[in-house]
């Protein structure tokens, strides 16, 4: 077998789209027209009977709908609790976090957002706490939550039956995810009941879009740097990275997917790129572009945060396009969780579209994804090697010898395009590949 080596050092540019600040059309999407029990339920029965959505009586009911959102939209939903006294919740992505907008929460205490100041919907601290917090069963309810940033501050209006609850304007990193009604992405919308039956009858989304001509990139106006602290200086590149070469001249540049962007930067010491963790939609990266990979290794030096729910990163390999790919990828958060339960959930392989997180941890629970080891520090860089030969993809993370993922492949591609992978905070540097032919 012949082997060949590509070394890739992630540092001098960045993936960078031009985007205007000005938005123009909406578009509004059916939520509940698409929704996969065997995909988007999280936990609890999720049934879609007739195209309205349904939950039986369980603790802590979550499901995941389908697509992700940008920083400005209203999500519209009617229900009908039909037995129960317990919370429906909203789960909303807000300031680049997930948070639960829940009705009747704490057995009908009251109505508000969680959590806000680390504080629960029913806390006296919690501004948006709203008593009395009741609901009727067998009453169809209308709920419209509009989100949107003002002078760089998320905001959130809440109406309930066109009556508002509350609203609330403030500093993104005030806000933290409901200690249940989480999701594993931050710009996806889900919903949550728990002991309750309940009906979803309709569910929607308005979100402004930019326009062609808003979107284009206006040569006499550069798109400005993203904000970032006084220590970098460092500014977005548009076009392909040109990346510097270890052995090579012709080294292939980048080829981003569902938006993805970054920046360059020293970080701490090493030459890489820093995710722009609101730009593009979903779980997007970059390809090599004009590497085809088949078997070999991936090793790449990652960075993420030990924020819950904002940081998953890894690479993508035999990939298609931005829908159709494999990806090992890592949840920092969960590297030293104090529950066992979440420290298991640390390293994931998926196969996109037919094995995402949600329906291996349906299906296969437990199968696909496995503890760090050895440990490595949520805040910290860690090295990870990926080796895929045959129909074997092994992991190994800081030297260790022994892989802490060793799992079958979920397809039967033999080969595609190989990158960068992330979903929130994410950092790379020190890639390289090598591919077997």
């Amino acid at each position: 077998m012949r082997s060949s080596r590509l070394f890739f050092v992630v540092a001098m540019a960045a993936i960078v789209s031009t985007t205007a600040a000005s938005f123009g059309q909406n578009r509004n999407r059916d939520l509940l027209r698409s929704f996969d029990s065997s995909k988007n339920a999280v936990k609890g029965e999720w049934q879609l009977e007739k195209s309205e959505l349904r939950v039986k009586s369980g603790k802590g009911a979550v499901c995941r709908l389908p697509g992700t959102v940008g920083k400005t939209y209203t999500l519209t939903a009617e229900f009908t609790r039909q037995s129960g006294e317990d919370v429906v919740a909203f789960i909303v992505p807000i300031g680049g976090t997930s948070v639960a907008v829940e009705l009747s929460s704490w057995q009908g205490t009251s109505h508000g957002m969680a959590r806000v100041d680390g504080q629960s919907s029913r806390s006296e601290q919690n501004p948006t706490a709203t008593r009395p917090g009741t609901l009727q069963n067998g009453k169809r309810y209308r709920v419209d939550i509009a989100v949107s940033e003002k002078a760089d501050q998320p905001a959130i209006e809440v109406r309930l039956d066109e009556k508002k609850l509350f609203d609330w304007t403030g500093q993104a990193s005030r806000l933290q995810p409901h200690f249940a009604f989480q999701l594993e992405q931050a710009d996806t919308v889900g919903l949550a009941s728990s002991d309750n039956d309940v009906v979803f009858h309709r569910v929607s989304i308005n979100e402004r879009q930019p326009t062609d001509a808003e979107a284009a990139p206006k040569p006499s106006k550069p798109a400005p740097s993203p904000t970032r602290t006084k220590q970098s200086a460092a500014k977005p590149i548009p076009g392909p990275i040109n990346l510097t070469s270890l052995g090579k001249t012709d080294t292939p540049g980048w080829e981003p997917f569902n938006g993805a962007r970054f920046t360059t930067d020293r970080l701490d010491g090493k030459a890489g790129i820093q995710s722009l963790p609101n730009a593009g939609s979903g779980d997007r990266g970059a390809y090599l572009r004009g590497v085809t990979f088949r078997e070999g290794v991936i090793d790449v030096e990652l960075k993420g945060s030990n924020q819950r729910g904002r940081s998953f990163l890894g690479v993508v390999f035999h990939g298609l396009d931005g829908e159709t790919y494999d990806a090992v990828y890592f949840r920092p958060f969960n590297f030293k969780a104090a529950n066992n339960t979440n420290r298991i959930h640390a390293v994931q392989y998926i196969s996109h579209p037919d094995w995402p997180w949600q329906k291996l941890r349906a299906q296969r629970n437990g199968q696909f994804e496995k503890q760090a080891n050895p440990e490595p520090n949520g805040d910290e860089w860690f090295k990870a090697r990926i080796e895929v030969k045959g129909n074997r993809v092994r992991v190994f993370v800081n030297g260790s010898k022994t892989a802490c993922l060793d799992v079958e492949k979920l397809n039967d591609r033999k080969s595609g395009k190989v990158g960068l992978w992330f979903n929130g905070i994410a950092s790379f540097a020190n890639l390289s590949v090598t591919t077997a032919k």
